[in-house]
């Protein structure tokens, strides 16, 4: 249906289904797709559909692991936003530069830009990126260990999810949730988030939702020292990212197996897979990765 629109004769039209085939591809994990679309629709756009068509372009460049090209590209969606003055865009494309900061290790300004995203969506009802904002600030949570944070956040989010119907947003939310449980001791609990998360990727066809399920699923298992059905959930998960050239995905993944690699002893295995982990990692110039691998080394 979008590309019988972008047969449309008016260029804004032709635009905006540029952007919304760029959604499509995005969910559905075909991250290259998405971004030539959301470059067809950053050079078709004018006036308010240029913030739109920036942040879009942004938010996929993040899905690449392009996280200062990213960031570049989300700075200038919010000066385009409050230059259209669009709360809305504003609100949204706050949130996604705040994802981008704290994928950067500035956790500190990504707290501050979460809050910031927050506040304007509420003040124009937009709960949807009110759920949005809950979920990715989990991660920022999580990586600072602050769980009790991270958990309110992460049933907000859910709870906002449901009242929207949706669905497509719940898989990582679930995952990330169940991840918290663990970390805080109760596995079964967060084996059986994770798994109703995989289930849901599974039914709704989320290549990205699902190779991120499995790595906190094999997260979970070789915390509780189960390291052959921690390996076989990395693998799935590394089959994905090979199948979706998925670089995030596929760093965790590999970090994830040279942990377990190391804790079985298998320390030439561990090597491989940690230095194939930090080659990505310093690529995709995410700290945390580049910290957890050079640890692992």
């Amino acid at each position: 249906l979008h590309e019988a629109a972008r047969r449309a004769t008016r260029p804004e039209l032709r635009a905006v289904a540029a952007s919304n085939l760029s959604h499509v591809h995005d969910i559905a994990g075909d991250a290259h797709a998405a971004l030539g679309w959301a470059e067809i629709a950053v050079a078709e756009s004018r006036g308010r559909r240029d913030a739109a068509a920036l942040l879009d372009l942004g938010v996929v460049q993040l899905r690449m692991a392009r996280l200062a090209a990213g960031h570049r590209t989300l700075t200038y969606a919010v000066e385009s936003a409050r230059h259209e003055e669009s709360r809305h865009l504003e609100g949204r494309a706050l949130e996604a530069l705040a994802m981008a900061t704290q994928f950067l290790g500035r956790f500190d300004e990504a707290l501050a830009l979460f809050g910031e995203a927050a506040v304007i969506s509420e003040q124009v009802g937009d709960l949807e990126n009110v759920a949005i904002v809950d979920a990715d600030a989990a991660y920022l949570f999580i990586l600072s260990e602050r769980w009790g944070e991270a958990e309110r956040v992460l049933r907000r989010s859910l709870r906002l999810l449901d009242q929207l119907g949706l669905r497509t947003r719940r898989p990582f939310a679930l995952a990330s949730l169940g991840e918290v449980a663990s970390r805080q001791g109760d596995h079964d609990a967060g084996l059986a988030l994770i798994q109703e998360g995989i289930e849901l990727a599974e039914e709704l066809d989320l290549d990205s939702h699902l190779g991120a399920c499995w790595v906190r699923r094999g997260e979970v298992e070789a915390r509780r020292g189960r390291f052959a059905d921690a390996q076989a959930c990395y693998d799935r998960a590394l089959a994905i990212a090979d199948r979706r050239n998925a670089t995030w995905i596929r760093t965790d993944a590999l970090n994830g197996l040279g942990e377990v690699s190391f804790r079985a002893g298998d320390l030439a295995g561990a090597r491989d897979r940690f230095e194939r982990a930090l080659e990505l990692a310093l690529a995709m110039g995410d700290p945390y990765e580049t910290a957890r691998s050079r640890k692992g080394l």
